[in-house]
């Protein structure tokens, strides 16, 4: 292990002074991100290892393209089939950005604003279980922004994502339980989404996945995403694990239902890029062409941390965190980050942009609840360290 590290260490010393002078020379950050690639790698690689995940996929997208990819391991671990470009891994909660998008598309069509009662677009939805009289009415921004007084059910929703819509209609009839008065507390509700889910049906009239793939996904190139794990490639398909007793144990994958608002999503990492390039041009603000799936102001808003929850530490460094809709915001003393992570039974992910220095990183893992923010926030402080990524 000393060895190890003693080599790993003097990989990063050397490639970070190569790193150094290519950047002071060229001042071209995309040239110095290349330099960094073993420094990456390792990194991506020594998670691996350390949350014993069979396989993992990360890349890194600057100015909207994928600069750096790299795989390690395996989507099947009895089959031997190895990780690569084209795998398709289930990236769970960060399908919830997709939601609020396609509410903020309803919402700038005029279909809906966020202030509207939840009731008016599901009129079974009951809320005689809030713990308060004096509430205010459960809005769609309550929804979006996890203060709707719905409780944290983690990891209840995780294995919930096939229920089929009668289920799902007689629930919210019965009423959910509420811990806390809409409005005031962040709480993390799969419920919540699910919901969001439910209201893009009735104002579209098609099923939220398909209203996704229609007017976000397609439009972006995003056709390697998939809502139905049947319908993968079996040669693709990552599968899920847990590490029990020193060895892997296979996970069942759940099918796409009314819950797939939440976590249903799987995609590859060319895919899933785009997605980060759609938000790493909203910014700066401008004049001009406004065309893509949603325009560069509502990705702003979705951007926005509306409701802050608490801090984290990442790294040895201390982030502020907050929620905007359907994403996560993070601001520590030298970045700020918005994107979301994913946890399934079988799975890990993370994906962040930092608007400030104009790249992401994305990471899939197949092994359950892999915190793969932490690799990626890792990564991140090595770029803008050491490639004078300094914003403007």
């Amino acid at each position: 292990m000393k060895n190890h590290l003693t080599s790993f260490y003097q990989i990063l010393i050397i490639t970070l002074l190569c790193v150094g002078d290519v950047y002071a020379q060229t001042g071209d950050p995309i040239t110095a991100i290349k330099q960094l690639i073993p420094v990456i790698d390792s990194s991506y690689r020594a998670f691996a290892v350390e949350q014993h995940s069979p396989g993992l996929a990360y890349a890194v997208v600057y100015d909207g393209e994928i600069i750096h990819s790299g795989t390690f391991g395996y989507t099947d671990v009895e089959q031997q089939i190895p990780v690569n470009e084209k795998s398709v891994f289930r990236i769970a909660s960060m399908t919830k950005s997709f939601v609020a998008a396609a509410i903020l598309q309803l919402r700038d069509a005029g279909k809906l604003r966020l202030d509207d009662p939840v009731s008016q677009y599901i009129p079974e939805f009951n809320t005689r279980s809030i713990p308060t009289d004096d509430a205010p009415v459960i809005t769609i921004r309550h929804l979006l922004t996890h203060t709707s007084g719905l409780p944290t059910d983690d990891p209840w929703g995780d294995r919930l994502m096939d229920m089929n819509e009668e289920t799902f209609q007689t629930m919210t009839r019965e009423g959910f339980s509420f811990s806390n008065t809409p409005g005031l507390k962040f709480e993390y509700s799969n419920t919540a989404f699910a919901l969001l889910g439910e209201i893009i049906k009735n104002i579209s009239g098609q099923s939220f996945d398909t209203y996704i793939d229609r007017h976000i996904l397609s439009p972006l190139g995003m056709n390697q995403t998939y809502w139905e794990y049947t319908k993968v490639p079996d040669s693709l398909l990552a599968k899920g694990y847990r590490w029990v007793d020193n060895r892997w144990a296979k996970q069942p994958l759940v099918g796409n239902g009314v819950y797939g608002a939440m976590g249903g999503m799987l995609t590859t990492l060319g895919d899933f890029a785009k997605y980060m390039a759609l938000h790493l041009q909203a910014w700066p603000t401008r004049d001009g062409a406004d065309e893509q799936p949603l325009k560069r102001s509502s990705l702003r808003e979705m951007q926005t941390p509306w409701m802050f929850y608490g801090f984290r530490t990442f790294n040895g460094r201390t982030a502020s965190m907050a929620y905007g809709y359907g994403l996560r915001w993070t601001r520590d003393r030298d970045k700020q980050t918005v994107g979301h992570t994913g946890g399934l039974p079988g799975f890990g992910s993370s994906w962040f942009v930092l608007p400030e220095y104009g790249f992401g990183l994305v990471c899939f893992s197949n092994v359950t609840y892999a915190s793969a923010v932490q690799a990626n926030m890792q990564v991140a402080d090595k770029i803008i360290q050491h490639l004078l990524l300094i914003s403007p």
